[in-house]
């Protein structure tokens, strides 16, 4: 899995199940860090689409 993916992921994750944003890790570029993006998520729940 690309690295980015995973940190998003682990990021939503964390977030829905423990209401709390995880650190960064230190190795982001500060370009990364100042870009603007969207992104799509998909959540399922008990198998139904939830957002």
């Amino acid at each position: 899995m690309n690295p980015l993916v995973f940190l998003a992921k682990q990021s939503v994750e964390n977030f829905v199940e423990e209401g709390k944003v995880i650190e960064l890790p230190k190795d982001l570029s500060e370009e990364f860090l100042k870009r603007k993006a969207g992104t799509f998520v998909t959540i399922m729940k008990d198998g139904q689409l939830r957002g």
